[in-house]
């Protein structure tokens, strides 16, 4: 090969070289760019105040009839009460309006949301319910959000529950820290690609609030309904002219 034609390889290489060179730079700025919040005219949540407490949602399942789908056969279910305790959490809603913002090519709407994290009473480990995975407590209309997780109770086992984010069964007499965090924002795929990853704001945690699962729930006394003197009043004439229509035959 002449003098010329190597020294024209020469330059081929190094320019094919020089351009993956700046693809591969392209590619690796790209994916190494920080994700831009889109409102910077939103403001941090205030931290959420909330009250937490434990409900009898007790039930009764009546009787039944119920076909077995291998043999036919029809299968009587009877009725049966089921012991159920809701762990409840109301929180003060922040007043908010949802907007919508353009991230790259796409548009996103920005919610206002909330996550909630318990413990035991004990324990150093916060255990989040929500997560991006499975999205977060949507706040509804009105002046309060409430979260309920229903749970069947027996005075030996205690209450179990069955959700995600608290799948577990807490003895009788255990005492339970909630947390709550309010969240501007929205939930999307991260630019790598590897999972999904929440944009916004979000407020510090609140403070803790503790919950008691006793025994027994001590139901509340029966109300004694009001009577008023006005529904009295008919009876006692009632009573005043059968007395009077009693007396008149005594004297006849």
């Amino acid at each position: 090969m002449s003098k010329i034609g190597k020294t024209f390889a020469l330059f081929l290489i190094l320019l094919i070289a020089m351009s993956c060179l700046t693809t591969l730079v392209k590619s690796v700025s790209v994916q190494s760019a920080p994700y831009p919040t889109p409102y910077p005219q939103t403001s941090k949540p205030d931290v959420p105040q909330f009250t937490v407490r434990l409900i009898d949602s007790s039930y009764d399942i009546h009787a039944y009839n119920s076909t077995d789908p291998y043999t036919g056969q029809t299968v009587t279910h009877p009725s049966q009460h089921i012991e159920a305790r809701t762990i409840e959490i109301r929180i003060e809603n922040e007043g908010f309006t949802p907007f919508e913002v353009k991230l790259g090519a796409s548009n996103w709407t920005v919610y206002f949301q909330y996550n909630v994290r318990w413990k035991g009473h004990s324990e150093k480990d916060w255990h989040e319910i929500y997560g991006v995975s499975n999205g977060f407590l949507p706040r509804d209309e009105g002046s309060e959000t409430v979260y309920s997780n229903q749970g069947t109770y027996s005075s030996s086992e205690g209450l179990k529950m069955t959700t995600l984010g608290m799948y577990t069964t807490f003895p009788p007499n255990s005492q339970l820290d909630f947390q709550v965090q309010a969240m501007i924002g929205f939930v999307h795929r991260d630019p790598s690609l590897i999972g999904w990853m929440f944009t916004g704001e979000t407020s510090d945690w609140s403070n803790t609030q503790t919950l008691t699962i006793p025994e027994t729930l001590i139901s509340p006394s029966p109300t004694i309904p009001e009577v008023s003197p006005l529904a009295i009043l008919p009876l006692l004439i009632s009573i005043l002219l059968i007395a009077t229509i009693i007396l008149r035959k005594k004297h006849i």
